[in-house]
């Protein structure tokens, strides 16, 4: 899962997004006791391996906690940010995921999905020196030599807000084994950079650069979150 750069959403709204959603399931539920019209689910999804449990609140409610493993992605190579290149990993710590569904279409698997995840996540960068072997930090010009390694870390918001659809093979209520997946976006919030040089140590100058050039890469973040998997309704 690559962050890419949105327009600011604060993840404060999440919480109470998924309340309304939950407090609108259950307004309008039909008598259905917990432990009952449950689903147990396993899979994977851009959060990492994935187990969780469901609970039906009415013919078009629900409600899922999954728990999520973390990962990591594959590197990003080249990528633009600011006036320089960087090769990028995203990390994703454990964490768990709180969703209220909401199934429109009776008799259809098809939901509607709100609700936040609870994870860390942060991304490596290291730098890559242009086609004159330099960099450009804050509008200044340093050669490699002078910068040598060139590594900046960003870290998201712990709770972000989780906006998606799924489809389940089966509709909300039939007993036994389906297929499910969900495609989602999650708002990241605005990063928190460090940006470090090897060579800054004893250059006044480029650590004053360094600092500046450090919030280039606080930008907002956003992804798009894919999931497949399985689960038991019973």
């Amino acid at each position: 899962m690559k962050p890419y750069y949105q327009s600011r959403f604060p993840s404060r709204h999440a919480l109470s997004f998924v309340a309304a959603l939950l407090s609108c399931g259950m307004v309008h539920a039909d008598p259905v006791s917990l432990g009952q019209d449950g689903s147990i689910y396993a899979g994977g999804s851009s959060f990492g391996a994935t187990v969780g449990y469901g609970q039906r609140l009415s013919d078009s409610w629900a409600a899922r906690v999954m728990i999520n493993s973390g990962g990591r992605s594959g590197t990003e190579k080249d990528k633009n940010i600011g006036d320089n290149h960087y090769d990028v990993k995203a990390k994703i710590g454990p964490g768990a995921t709180l969703l209220a569904d909401f199934y429109p279409i009776t008799g259809s698997g098809f939901r509607l999905s709100g609700g936040m995840n609870i994870s860390r996540i942060k991304g490596e960068l290291s730098g890559r020196s242009d086609g004159a072997g330099g960099y450009n930090i804050n509008g200044h010009r340093y050669s490699s030599t002078e910068v040598g390694s060139l590594t900046a870390q960003i870290k998201f918001n712990t709770v972000k807000p989780y906006l998606g659809i799924g489809w389940e093979s089966k509709a909300l209520g039939e007993k036994g084994w389906r297929f499910v997946s969900d495609l989602g976006f999650i708002y990241c919030g605005k990063g928190k950079a460090t940006l470090d040089a090897t060579g800054a140590a004893g250059n006044a100058a480029l650590q004053r650069d360094l600092a500046s050039e450090r919030k280039d890469l606080q930008k907002q973040g956003a992804a798009i979150v894919v999931g497949l998997g399985a689960a038991y309704a019973f």
